[in-house]
């Protein structure tokens, strides 16, 4: 007699199992092992959380300024038909998030509240900020009257008054252009990166090593300068701002009234580590590029 050999079943539990192991490290290695990196992400593309503090640093360079075309400006990237409306709405997002906790997010939130005041906009930050142009009458000093001296005679023997006593002066120190050095130059590194070819990166952080947004910063260089702000780029964090040098040209850095200047940087070709064809510019040549760290 012959036997009979049933056909190997299918263990669709045993397939299953391998889809969802299977989806399941397909995830971890995008969202840990190698995530995507975006780079020149367009403004009206970010995230609600990212434009709501990309407007805060628009309006924070606004407040430093007052330079109406420029914010104007910058806010058309996100191309709102009502761009000093979005400030009021993004301002409201970040008071409903919680904002302000610090007196460095009170400072933005007032100057994006005067930003869409000014012009007639309005929104709910103005229930915590209220109007930041507001003349606040001056408190009245109290006038102390001055005592009326009294005359004391005594006989037969007058009383001498009391020699008074000068104490030492001290000279008051003349004002110099000396910045005040709230912030301190810590760390310059030097690299070469053909994803940042040429670039100059300014991180400005406080003393727990927290990034500081809405910070001016100066890149001056012989017969010129520029001036932007840290927190203008949200996917770089807070604490940056970047500079696009060019060769052979010496450049000086400092936040304006807050640091000394740094010593002068100068970039020109330089060879990356590992080549990456998609990462190196057009023109093939890389540029030293520098990263300079404040801290407060």
């Amino acid at each position: 007699m012959k036997a009979k050999h049933k056909g190997g079943a299918v263990s669709w539990i045993g397939v299953l199992m391998g889809l969802a192991v299977g989806v399941g490290l397909s995830l971890y290695y995008a969202w840990n092992v190698d995530p995507l990196v975006q780079y020149d992400t367009a403004p009206w593309q970010l995230d609600p959380e990212s434009k709501a503090q990309y407007v805060a640093m628009i309006a924070a360079a606004y407040g430093q300024d007052r330079d109406l075309e420029r914010a104007l400006s910058r806010l058309a990237a996100f191309g709102s038909d009502d761009p000093l409306q979005l400030v009021a709405d993004m301002a409201c997002e970040l008071v409903v998030g919680g904002w302000p906790r610090s007196n460095a997010e009170s400072r933005i939130l007032t100057d994006m509240v005067r930003l869409y005041r000014l012009q007639g906009k309005a929104g709910c930050a103005d229930v915590i900020i209220g109007n930041p142009d507001a003349t606040v009458p001056p408190t009245p000093t109290p006038v102390t009257p001055t005592p009326t001296p009294t005359i004391v005679l005594s006989f037969p023997t007058r009383t001498p008054s009391p020699t008074p006593t000068l104490g030492t002066l001290t000279p008051s120190p003349s004002p110099t252009d000396t910045p005040t050095g709230d912030f301190e130059l810590v760390f310059v590194q030097e690299f070469c990166n053909p994803a940042y070819s040429g670039v100059l990166e300014v991180y400005v952080e406080d003393a727990d090593g927290e990034g500081v947004p809405g910070v001016e910063v100066r890149v001056s260089w012989q017969g010129g300068e520029d001036r932007f702000f840290t927190g203008l780029k949200p996917e770089e964090g807070p604490a940056y701002a970047d500079f696009r040098m060019e060769p052979d040209v010496a450049y000086r850095v400092d936040l304006p009234g807050l640091s000394e200047r740094s010593d002068e940087l100068i970039t020109g070709p330089c060879t990356p580590e590992t080549e990456d064809e998609d990462a190196t510019p057009a023109g093939g040549e890389v540029l030293t590029g520098f990263a300079l760290y404040f801290r407060r």
